[in-house]
């Protein structure tokens, strides 16, 4: 069969625009659906001017006024860009409202009330025009030029109707009164300088070359430029008078910025490119409401459409269209598509077969009994199945597929997924495995299970997917396929796959998504996995197509989505969904340009460009616009809260208005011992019962398919621990409990002390008693006992006595001697004569001298340098004491032979040693230091206000220092 030419078409004009409205009502969160004026602000967000207050949108969430400071805000007019970025607002009622990224606020101090404005104007040397129904207002920089005393005639009367400003000159007419006439005013002298009849006019407008266009019950008229300039009105038709549609009333224009016309009327737009002449009609047939009375264009380049009382539409601006034409020929049904060899993209409609490469288009006819089985094109022919064993090309040259007995044994289901590998060789799926080469030579292998396509790796192996969950790999060996591994991985239920790089492989699942797995010969290892989870609009996943080395188009059971490999994310775009397009995508293809074509259970082709972004100028701002702590909103600069204040909700703003919902927030909140993370659309976060502790939040916006950069914006903050918790608080207890300690305890030795002082004082009071008795024992009773053996000695010398009775008077005698001996010891015990008499030194001295003769002790006593040594009476007394009760210490606990005292004196400090060879004993034994009676000595010590030192160890001896102050002789 010879080739039929049919024609060449030029493909950029066979493709609708796809379009698909996002209404915006108070139903979803505009304040009233009565729009006036739509306002982008520097940060990016619009602002809809209502009668009943003004409404903020950021791409998130709308943020409705219609209080300030408790009075209502009532019908905003229009508004001013500030070089900061934020909006002046200006009211009806001739307030002005300031709106910047972190409030909303009246603006007293910024011009002069204006009551009753209707509309502000741009005029050269950024002057501002504003418009009232009290007069005329221009503003430049500060302060405003009042111009009440301009009354045109009739001005009392009836406001400014439509008005439009070129230069220095305003044209306008009146409401109601004298409306067939248009007046020029000059704002500079203050005058009109022309008028001109006029039909009834339904609006005005400025072009960007100033040029003032005329929409009026008859027609489009256009104000001469030359003439206006001179203080002339004169109409003449439209420069773009060649392009207003035919039988379409034109109530309102616009230009947008890609020299685009738009007409408007009640009952739709049309969009005409004045370069080509290309028209795209926007009606209520196709979504658009009704009403339709002006047209804004975001920075992003989307269109808004305000019907006043009904609310505003945005255009969704999307490079995923239908396609029903290619030239002149009209596309109902496409059975399948496939990309050839040389890049050409073919598609088999229900009539033809259409080629297209190179931006042009050739249709061929068909057969009609190739339609019964997939039809391909390759090596500059179509093919198709003629049997289940052999092919059949349009010229009637068959390819015999092999051997003939394995389609009677394996059912020939063949897939119309048919691809080539990057030799060219052309690779055919289903039951059989079947690889044509460029010179017509078929190699077939029957697969275990039904396969959707065959996938060729780097290395030129062919990788089969079946739906049996059995993967298969082939390679060439002598010429021939041979099956070089297969193994069962259950539950990945493949429906299509494509070669990642080296062993990597991404597998269409039927419920499980799109697995990213690496294989080899005899292992299978998931990598990875996206499913609607992750944002894929379902898991049931038909058809893969790898775009570029960051870029895979994915076909699911609701659509198109285009996965973006974003770092160590995964960004995903459900495209079709846009434009409320859900059918099932069977097949994807591209031509020679990149550009991508899916074909839908319905048989309808798409196509998808993925190399339109956005204007290029635009790059939109990201920023944390509200922190709400405990329900209460907060000014996001304070960084610090009490330990109650621990449950917040995080709002971020990215204005963005081409795939908003496909922006991904990715929040980080690290802790000092957790990391909270959430990874969704979501633009806000929110957490609960936070501990105290620093914070450090993170968030990176990501736009779908890398649009714009990633944005990163970063919180830090602090909960405070409770008061008790503090460390000043802990440290303050800490004293108070210290200082109470101590006072209780400084308390108790003081009483302590207070009771030994009074002890000792008792005992004290009492040895001076005893020492009392004892000098009176001493020196009374002593002396007269003394006086009586003396008298009784002197008369033994007068008696004459013999035998008995001298006997019985020398008995008598050396009983009295007895008795003074005794009164002595008595005396002495109580109170030693020595110490009363010859101090401390010569009382230790007599006493140990008294022990060692006793037998009892062998005392060694010794003193050194204590002349200038001055102690006091009870000084003297506890240190006599302290060395009587060490000694009987060792005369009956130690078991010692000898004992050394040594008494020195150095620096006003009395040193006293006491050391001998006994027992000794465990220093660390309190039973024992208590039943030697060692306390005493101890409170003796401390009474001096001195200190002891023990040395001991058990069969070691016992060595005792005692350190005590005095005073030098004076």
């Amino acid at each position: 069969m010879r080739w039929a030419l049919v024609c060449f078409f030029v493909f950029t004009s066979s493709c609708c625009v796809a379009q698909y409205y996002e209404t915006y009502s108070p139903a979803n969160g505009l304040v009233d659906a009565r729009v006036s004026r739509i306002i982008q602000d520097g940060s990016g967000r619009i602002f809809f001017l209502t009668r009943d207050g003004l409404s903020i949108y950021d791409g998130q969430r709308f943020t409705n006024h219609t209080r300030l400071s408790g009075s209502p805000v009532g019908m905003i007019i229009d508004g001013m860009l500030m070089p900061d970025g934020s909006l002046q607002l200006l009211s009806f009622d001739g307030y002005w409202i300031h709106a910047s990224k972190k409030n909303i606020v009246a603006d007293t101090g910024f011009l002069p009330k204006i009551p009753e404005a209707s509309a502000i104007l741009s005029l050269p040397g950024n002057e501002k025009l504003f418009i009232s129904n009290n007069g005329l207002f221009v503003y430049k920089n500060n302060p405003a030029k009042d111009t009440r005393q301009f009354r045109p005639p009739g001005m009392k009367i009836s406001p400014l109707d439509k008005f439009a400003a070129s230069g220095n000159y305003l044209v306008f007419n009146y409401y109601q009164y004298k409306s067939k006439y248009i007046y020029l005013w000059d704002i500079n002298r203050e005058i009109i300088t022309d008028s001109l009849p006029t039909p009834v006019i339904h609006s005005m407008l400025t072009d960007k070359e100033g040029r003032i266009q005329v929409c009026t019950v008859t027609g489009l008229l256009q104000l001469n430029k030359t003439a206006l300039e001179q203080g002339k009105l004169q109409m003449e038709r439209p420069w773009f008078g060649k392009f207003i549609p035919a039988g379409f009333p034109v109530q309102n224009i616009f230009f947008d910025r890609q020299e685009n016309i738009w007409f408007i009327n009640d009952l739709g737009c049309r969009q005409v490119d004045p370069r080509n002449g290309n028209i795209h009609s926007y009606t209520s047939a196709n979504g658009l409401l009704t009403g339709i009375n002006s047209i804004f264009q975001d920075r992003e380049n989307n269109y808004w459409f305000i019907a006043y009382g009904k609310g505003v539409q945005k255009l969704m601006q999307t490079n995923y269209e239908i396609v029903t034409r290619i030239g002149e020929v009209a596309i109902e049904t496409v059975f399948s598509s496939n990309t050839s060899e040389d890049g050409s993209l073919f598609l088999f409609t229900n009539k033809n077969m259409i080629a297209f490469k190179n931006d042009r288009a050739q249709e061929f006819a068909l057969a009609p009994q190739l339609f019964t089985n997939p039809v391909f094109y390759w090596q500059k022919n179509y093919w198709t199945y003629a049997s289940p064993d052999r092919l059949v090309n349009n010229e009637k040259k068959y390819i015999p597929l092999g051997d003939s007995s394995l389609v009677s044994r394996i059912a020939h289901f063949p897939s119309p997924h048919v691809n080539t590998d990057p030799e060219g060789n052309l690779l055919l799926a289903g039951n059989l495995i079947t690889v044509i080469k460029k010179d017509l030579s078929a190699h077939r292998q029957p697969l275990p299970y039904f396969a959707d396509n065959i996938v060729t790796d780097e290395k030129n192996n062919f990788w089969a997917f079946c739906r049996s969950n059995d993967i298969v790999k082939f390679s060439f060996r002598d010429n021939q396929l041979i099956k070089q591994a297969s193994f069962l991985y259950p539950g990945i239920e493949p429906r299509f796959a494509i070669h990642w790089n080296l062993d990597t492989f991404w597998i269409a699942s039927r419920q499980n998504g799109i697995l990213i797995a690496k294989i080899t010969d005899r292992s299978f290892t998931v990598i990875g996995k996206l499913t609607r989870e992750n944002g894929l609009s379902n898991d049931f996943v038909e058809t893969l197509l790898k775009i570029d080395g960051q870029r895979v188009a994915a076909g699911t059971a609701s659509g198109l989505d285009i996965i973006t490999l974003a770092g160590t994310d995964t960004l995903i775009a459900n495209v079709s969904s846009r434009i409320n397009h859900f059918e099932p995508i069977l097949q994807l293809s591209r031509d020679d340009k990149g550009m991508i074509f899916a074909r839908t259970e319905n048989l309808q082709l798409f196509r998808y460009d993925p190399f339109t972004t956005t204007s290029p100028d635009y790059d939109p701002a990201a920023w944390i616009s509200k922190i709400t702590v405990n329900d209460l909103a907060i000014d996001t600069s304070i960084t610090t809260f009490n330990y109650l204040q621990n449950n917040f909700l995080f709002s971020v703003t990215s204005p963005s208005f081409t795939d908003s919902r496909s922006i991904i927030f990715s929040f980080t909140l690290s802790g000092e011992k957790k990391v909270w993370q959430q990874h969704s659309n979501k633009a806000d976060f929110s957490i609960s019962n936070l501990p105290p502790g620093s914070y450090q939040l993170t968030v990176v916006v990501k736009y779908p398919g890398r649009i714009y950069p990633d944005k990163r914006i970063g919180y830090h903050f602090t909960i405070r621990l409770p008061f008790w918790k503090t460390w000043w608080f802990i440290s303050g207890i800490l004293l108070l409990i210290l200082l109470t300690a101590w006072y209780f305890i400084r308390d108790y030795w003081e009483r302590k002390m207070q009771r030994q002082k009074m002890i000792m004082e008792k005992e004290l009071a009492i040895e001076q008693e005893r020492t009392r008795m004892a000098r009176e024992l001493h020196d009374g009773l002593g002396s007269m006992l003394s006086g009586v053996k003396h008298s009784f000695s002197a008369m033994k010398n007068e008696l004459d006595m013999k035998g008995t009775e001298e006997e019985k008077f020398n008995y008598n005698i050396g009983k009295l001697n007895d008795s003074i001996k005794e009164l002595r010891n008595i005396s002495h015990s109580m109170a030693p004569d020595s110490l009363l008499k010859y101090g401390l030194e010569n009382s230790l001295r007599d006493y140990c001298q008294h022990i060692s003769q006793s037998g009892e002790l062998d005392i060694s006593f010794e003193a050194l340098s204590t002349t200038d040594m001055y102690l006091n009476e009870e000084q003297s007394f506890h240190i006599f004491r302290i060395v009587q009760e060490l000694l009987q210490n060792i005369i009956i606990h130690a078991g010692a032979r000898h004992a050394i005292i040594q008494l020195s004196y150095n620096n006003k400090r009395l040193y006293l040693t006491v050391e001998d060879d006994g027992n000794g004993f465990e220093l660390n034994d309190p039973h024992l230091k208590k039943g030697m009676g060692l306390k005493n000595i101890e409170s003796r010590v401390n009474i001096l206000k001195g200190r002891m030192d023990y040395q001991t160890a058990p069969a070691k001896g016992t060595s005792v220092l005692i350190e005590i102050p005095c005073e030098e002789k004076k």
